[in-house]
């Protein structure tokens, strides 16, 4: 019922869920439909938000390799650590399928791997000289690492294994 352009469909990865998102550019957003057809889409229930203010978007996949590069080079706030993350450091290596988790402190920790839905995947304790987290045994998708010391959890980082 509105003046929308510059549409662009994606599969999310892992699922047969498509996304049609497109730009309300009299609204100055954007609009997300999914469907599992690609006949009959529905508004997405989840609302998006993100600071972006080119028009015509897209949705194209990259390695975690270059997600890395490209967040070190335009977005050095992604880095963990810059959300008030300061009692750990993570760092992925995708070339081993391995995230390298650091904490603070003398204790060790636990670190858990939950997927999108909040199941968890992986558990395990830390040192806070450093421990290395094996991914491989996941299977493709997004996922949450969280980090807990002291009773708190906190949810550091997310990621995907392609």
């Amino acid at each position: 019922t509105v003046a929308v352009e510059g549409g662009c469909v994606f599969q999310l990865i892992g699922s047969s869920t498509w996304v049609l998102m497109y730009d309300m550019y009299m609204d100055g957003k954007y609009q997300f439909t999914t469907s599992t057809d690609l006949q009959n889409f529905k508004v997405a229930s989840t609302p998006s938000s993100f600071d972006f203010a080119p028009r015509h978007g897209t949705v194209i996949p990259i390695t975690a390799v270059e997600k890395a590069a490209l967040n070190t080079k335009w977005n050095p706030a992604s880095i963990a650590g810059a959300h008030g993350m300061t009692d750990f450091d993570v760092r992925f290596d995708a070339t081993r399928n391995v995230v390298i988790v650091q904490g603070v402190g003398d204790s060790p920790f636990e670190v858990g791997v939950r997927d999108l839905s909040g199941k968890l995947a992986l558990k395990g304790k830390a040192r806070p000289g450093g421990s290395e987290v094996d991914l491989s045994g996941l299977a493709s998708g997004v996922y949450s690492l969280e980090c807990a010391t002291g009773g708190a959890t906190r949810r550091v980082t997310r990621f995907v294994v392609p």
